[in-house]
């Protein structure tokens, strides 16, 4: 099977430390995982992928088989890991999720952005996908909250900078009300360790550097749409 841009919350377990980095390519045998930690070349490491309230975690023994170093200041490094499924449960799930057919329901997105340029991106990038990924987009966080409280977002997309609080407090707001502490959170930022410390911290599943590749995203979703169960 080809590899498949997939981004899914990695947490990667090693000498009684665990890391929270995100794959980029995915296949039933191996993943490249960017991670902000460099793990010699054959060192086994215990590997759990994930995506709220759509992929359940799944659970592999790894083995770091390459390394790539990280491009520029701030970004993150990446590791490709071969895998071995610790249950067959585990290799369905894989199996499922490579395999699955996007579904025509709706999946509703809320994307948090100060740059009028990103928002476009994201809003036009959603309406040439198969599935029917809806993108709302607003600049600044108070707006985020008030759509919040009304509609059901699948998805929470924030920007670590913006012009009348930080992404990070939004998250923490966002985790901290029960109506709304359920729903997936991705950081994103150019603000490399600094901005990805704080958004995980603040409860982001997954952080991504800018630029960020958002077919990859909304492939992602589209395969995440057909493990979904109506009514979910």
């Amino acid at each position: 099977m080809e590899e498949v841009p997939t981004l899914l919350r990695a947490e990667l377990a090693h000498a009684g430390r665990k890391f929270v980095g995100h794959t980029t390519v995915l296949t039933p045998s191996t993943s490249f995982v960017r991670i902000d930690e460099e793990i010699e070349l054959g060192t086994p490491v215990e590997l759990e992928l994930s995506f709220r309230n759509a992929l359940r975690p799944l659970r592999f023994r790894a083995v770091v088989t390459a390394q790539r170093r990280a491009a520029g200041p701030g970004e993150l490094a990446g590791l490709w890991l071969s895998l071995d499924a610790c249950s067959a449960e585990d290799a369905e799930g894989l199996r499922s999720l490579l395999e699955a057919t996007p579904k025509e329901r709706a999946m509703r997105v809320l994307l948090v952005e100060d740059s009028a340029i990103t928002r476009e991106v994201f809003v036009h990038a959603s309406t040439v996908v198969k599935s029917a990924i809806q993108v709302d987009a607003v600049n600044d966080a108070e707006r985020a909250w008030a759509l919040l409280q009304t509609t059901p977002y699948q998805l929470l997309v924030v920007d670590h900078f913006l012009e009348s609080s930080s992404g990070a407090d939004l998250v923490a707001r966002v985790r901290a009300e029960p109506a709304t502490q359920a729903i997936a959170i991705l950081g994103i930022s150019v603000g490399g360790k600094v901005a990805r410390d704080a958004m995980l911290s603040a409860g982001a599943d997954v952080f991504l550097d800018k630029p960020v590749r958002v077919r990859d995203l909304l492939a992602t979703l589209e395969r995440l749409s057909g493990l979904v169960q109506e009514g979910s």
